[in-house]
């Protein structure tokens, strides 16, 4: 995950403030998701994370749509 989004050039505090949650939490999600701990995860950073590593191909904006998407699906 780390990876990728270093490919990406998507920052982890930038991640982190879109996520809505501080950095050191972000930190802990990714190594959870790293060992493959989902259960440790909250439900929405862990779609957002499968939706990064499923791709072959995608770009950080497409990433940040897709949080807002999920965003607005969880207030309606």
């Amino acid at each position: 995950m780390r990876d990728k989004l270093r490919e990406l050039n998507f920052r982890l505090t930038e991640l982190a403030t879109y996520l809505s949650m501080s950095r050191p939490t972000l930190y802990k999600y990714i190594d959870s998701f790293e060992q493959k701990q989902y259960k440790d995860i909250d439900a929405s950073t862990l779609d957002t994370f499968k939706y990064i590593n499923n791709k072959n191909t995608i770009s950080k904006l497409q990433i940040i749509d897709f949080i807002i998407q999920h965003k607005n699906q969880e207030y309606k």
